[in-house]
């Protein structure tokens, strides 16, 4: 790569922000896994008359009458051990859930920096909007200023069109991952999350719309893709990221698959391949203005 510029800052300050996400990760994990041995081993110690063993902890929830001030609380849940480990999971998975919504505004900020960047450099796949005043300023601000319609996927659909090096590696990888897929499962898992708390409503709908984003894609396997994503809740389909066994008797037993991290992996693997193709536009303009007759 060239010496360290804008846009290697902005690879440098998403790095940065993914690994700390994933840090948080791999501690509430942990948390929530001592959680659930010190749930199972309070109860394996409560007598059999204990009224907790028979019907649950129960949980009080105290509020105030708007009218006179007195304490109000009414009728309590009372939480059996099932009852109680699962809300340990769902808190470990809304922690889960949160953190890849920070992943996705991290990306989708780089994106915005990176295509701004491209206009700073005078490269055409940036479309200058119609009150632009700045000529063909380098500064970066300028650029940075301009709100493209249609963020994040018109940012993705310029460098598609005009980047070579993105458009034949976005898709068809040594890393045998379809970064454009991952992006836009992880875009509409962003918004269950951020407007649903984290529940899919319509999953045919759901489908629809990432096949609308994704044409080309074999579609029972990006239904199948898709589906890995959710369990069932109650009668609704919940976002689901947490680790889960590997069923293959050749690997170790206790191996699991840790979704989030691939999810992780894959934003970086995506924004450094959009770097590498913007960088190797820079110097293919480059070579071929040496190049060019007098």
């Amino acid at each position: 790569m060239p010496t360290s510029d804008f846009l290697e800052q902005s690879l440098q300050t998403l790095s940065n922000k993914i690994g700390s996400l994933n840090e948080h990760k791999c501690e509430s994990g942990k948390i929530f896994e001592a959680q659930h041995k010190a749930i199972l081993e309070a109860h394996a110690q409560l007598p059999e008359w204990s009224i907790q063993a028979q019907k649950g902890k129960l949980y009080l929830f105290h509020f105030s009458s708007p009218s006179t001030g007195t304490p109000l609380s009414l009728q309590g849940k009372h939480f059996d051990l099932s009852a109680q480990l699962e809300l340990n999971t769902i808190q470990k998975l809304k922690v889960y859930q949160w953190l890849l919504v920070e992943a996705y505004e991290a990306i989708e900020d780089f994106l915005e920096k990176a295509y701004a960047y491209c206009g700073s450099k005078g490269m055409k796949l940036w479309e200058r909007p119609n009150k632009w005043q700045h000529g063909s300023s380098e500064e970066i601000d300028h650029y940075l200023s301009v709100k493209l319609r249609g963020t994040p996927y018109a940012q993705l659909k310029a460098f598609r069109t005009n980047l070579h090096h993105f458009a034949k590696y976005e898709s068809t990888n040594p890393n045998q991952v379809n970064y454009r897929v991952v992006f836009v499962l992880i875009e509409k898992l962003r918004h269950f999350i951020v407007h649903n708390e984290g529940y899919g409503q319509d999953f045919d709908k759901l489908m629809t719309r990432i096949r609308g984003e994704l044409p080309g894609v074999d579609s029972k396997q990006l239904k199948n893709h898709v589906d890995s994503f959710f369990t069932l809740h109650g009668d609704r389909y919940l976002v689901d990221l947490l680790e889960f066994p590997v069923e293959d008797p050749t690997l170790p037993i206790g191996a699991y698959h840790d979704q989030m991290l691939g999810l992780f992996r894959n934003i970086m693997e995506y924004a450094v391949l959009i770097t590498e193709a913007i960088y190797e536009k820079l110097l293919s303009n480059n070579d071929n203005l040496h190049n060019a007759p007098p």
